[in-house]
């Protein structure tokens, strides 16, 4: 469970993934996803290009992601900055220490990706973060935005 695994071109439709069960890992996917599954992830270390679909992640501790995607689903994850664009505002639900900053991955072939996977011209609403277990007025203690200059650029 240890290593790199890197994923680069656009050959082909693009594809349903599951990443499970991984520890001290960097994923480099940078070639088309249709759908993302994340389980048990364990400090990974994740560089995701578009996903035309949803991305779930579930049970995933001291991870850093960067994704885009239509939809992003988080359960049961603790210690984890995510850098993404969403068109639907991330859901958490069961999650805690969450920071949020907006995604800037920058490689060859990104913006026609982007276009691709329908993404292209969609606002980001990365900081519109749904807490489904906490339905009050004020800010939910579960997650935070990150201040500008710890974005990633």
């Amino acid at each position: 469970t240890f290593g790199q695994l890197t994923s680069e071109g656009t050959e082909g439709p693009p594809k349903d993934l599951l990443l499970r069960d991984l520890t001290r890992c960097t994923v480099s996917l940078l070639s088309p996803l249709h759908f993302l599954r994340c389980e048990n992830l364990r400090d990974c270390k994740l560089l995701c290009g578009p996903v035309a679909g949803p991305v779930y992640l579930q049970d995933c501790i001291g991870c850093t992601l960067y994704v885009a995607s239509r939809q992003l689903r988080i359960h049961r994850t603790y210690d984890t900055t995510l850098y993404e664009h969403t068109v639907a505002g991330p859901i958490i639900e069961d999650c805690d220490r969450l920071c949020f900053g907006p995604w800037a991955l920058a490689y060859p072939g990104r913006e026609e990706q982007v276009e691709e996977a329908g993404l292209g011209g969609t606002e980001n609403a990365w900081r519109e973060v749904k807490d489904f277990k906490w339905l009050r007025a004020q800010a939910s203690p579960h997650w935070q935005v990150l201040p500008q200059e710890a974005w990633v650029r």
